[in-house]
């Protein structure tokens, strides 16, 4: 006997759903792969999985597929990173003293997870040996905090890599935020990255330090960086970002927002300054401080846009030669938003400037 339509239908209503695969799955479907709650809610409302976390491959962030073996769930009982790959697969918080980075690790921050740790997260070795690489996944929402305690910066490495996620880290007073002994790379996410105060003895902290190591920025990662704000007996508040001896590298089209605390520097490079893309604000606050500085090398500007201010006491919006390529040119004034063609296009002699 042929059914009838509406029996058709109201059995497929009532069947088991069908099983689904490891890319649209729960959570335990996959140990350490999941993330990512945005499936297809129109037939299923069980979040969707991802396999996948984005690596930057040199030109684009690629997905990469995550270990099956080997690899390490995050969780409140974590008090130290061993080496390889750790996971953070739901809303995690450590507790002080923190975690120790006791060797080179790769951390995964899934979709829809945060990692917070209120307390030290670096390698406390006397030498700073190990490094620290962090992924996002595809939407990039996987969050890491990390509130540094007293005397602590905020994250301390030999080299650091991000290549994706939400971070936010804060140093304690005077310190860095970020801090590594080697070189920072930045390809993708969001890193927001703010010193520590300054207090009666202590200057603020920058929001991004590099006392030996270089700094590159590239693909389409978000970076703010912003130094601690002074106090009212020590007014010296903090570098937005600082190189004490390295370069700064900055391609593709990434976004860069530095701020500094009172008296110093958004940006400050002892090294080289080379620049061929993305889109640069740099802003001195405070009676003191220039905007961009980079005064022991020219600096080399071939494509993106910087927009840099000096503080309320008429420093300079860029301080240092500069070299323009590829059509740029340098727009200054003594007020906000300059529009007028600076003669000298090889300096900034007003406490506003643009480049582009």
């Amino acid at each position: 006997m042929r059914k009838s339509m509406k029996t058709i239908l109201a059995a497929l209503v009532l069947a088991t759903p069908l099983a689904l695969t490891s890319c649209e799955g729960t959570l335990d479907d996959v140990f350490g792969e999941w993330s990512r709650p945005s499936g297809n809610t129109n037939t299923d409302p069980t979040p969707a999985v991802s396999n996948n976390y984005m690596e930057w491959d040199g030109t684009a962030l690629a997905a990469k597929a995550i270990p099956t073996t080997g690899i390490q769930e995050v969780t409140d009982a974590t008090t130290s990173f061993e080496g390889g790959f750790y996971i953070v697969k739901t809303d995690v918080t450590i507790p002080a003293p923190g975690i120790l980075i006791n060797a080179d690790t790769k951390l995964i921050l899934c979709d829809g997870a945060t990692l917070t740790v209120n307390g030290y997260f670096e390698d406390k070795s006397s030498t700073t040996t190990y490094s620290l690489t962090i992924y996002g996944q595809e939407n990039q929402i996987g969050k890491l905090i990390v509130n540094a305690p007293g005397g602590c910066c905020g994250t301390i490495v030999k080299d650091l890599e991000i290549h994706g996620g939400d971070i936010n880290i804060t140093g304690s007073t005077g310190l860095a935020a970020i801090n590594p002994s080697g070189d920072i790379s930045i390809y993708g996410g969001k890193v927001t990255a703010t010193g520590g105060d300054a207090d009666d003895i202590m200057t603020g902290g920058p929001g991004i330090y590099c006392f030996t190591g270089n700094i590159v920025i590239d693909g389409n990662a978000q970076v703010n960086a912003y130094g601690g704000a002074g106090h009212i007996s020590n007014d010296n508040g903090g570098y937005g970002i600082l190189l004490q001896s390295g370069d700064l590298t900055i391609s593709g089209t990434p976004t860069i927002v530095a701020t500094s605390g009172s008296q110093r520097n958004a940006i400050d490079v002892a090294g080289t300054l080379t620049m061929s893309g993305g889109d640069v604000t740099a802003t001195a606050v405070g009676n003191l401080g220039n905007g961009l500085e980079c005064t022991s090398n020219p600096m080399a500007f071939s494509g993106g846009k910087v927009t840099a201010s000096g503080s309320t006491g008429a420093d300079l919006g860029i301080d240092g030669t500069l070299s323009l390529s590829g059509g740029l040119q340098l727009y200054e004034a003594a007020t906000a938003d300059p529009t007028t063609l600076a003669g000298d296009q090889t300096a900034c002699t007003k406490q506003y400037a643009i480049i582009k």
